[in-house]
């Protein structure tokens, strides 16, 4: 019973993680094709004028990109592909539980970052987001990233 459940169990598993190469594709795709980018006229285009440099959209690409490599880094530890119809998984006791919240997290901070549908809060939120980001990278380095601008070469 028990090794019937396991199976299942890891059948569910492959499943799921082959499931997210779907998510991998998309935020791996041509940075010069632009999916990144809003739509023109878009309340999302509006919003990265009103808050440039610290555009909104880039914010959340980068969640999803980085939701998306945490997810790919995630399967390829679980999941080795032995033939074309064998996949053997390797479960590790910690590792992959710190993949699994990376994707947790940074997929939830572009929810957070673009689901209200007030435009204000989301404005907010970005500019909250750049605030905390800012203070956990340089506190008390008393340069320009202090003040809140980019420093050059900086993407925000």
């Amino acid at each position: 019973m028990e090794d019937r459940d396991e199976q299942q169990h890891l059948h569910a598993l492959v499943e799921l993680l082959e499931h997210g190469r779907q998510f991998e594709d998309l935020t791996t795709a041509d940075p010069s094709a632009g999916p990144w980018k809003p739509a023109a006229g878009s309340d999302l285009e509006d919003e990265d004028v009103a808050v440039a440099p610290y555009h909104l959209s880039h914010a959340a690409w980068l969640a999803l990109t980085v939701a998306g490599d945490h997810l790919r880094a995630l399967r390829t530890s679980v999941l080795t592909e032995e033939s074309t119809d064998r996949v053997t998984a390797t479960l590790h006791t910690h590792a992959q539980v710190s993949l699994a919240r990376g994707v947790i997290e940074n997929a939830a901070r572009a929810v957070w970052l673009l689901a209200s549908d007030d435009r204000l809060i989301r404005i907010q939120r970005r500019l909250a987001h750049r605030v905390l980001h800012q203070a956990a990278r340089s506190p008390g380095r008393g340069d320009a990233a202090d003040e809140g601008g980019p420093r050059r070469g900086e993407v925000v």
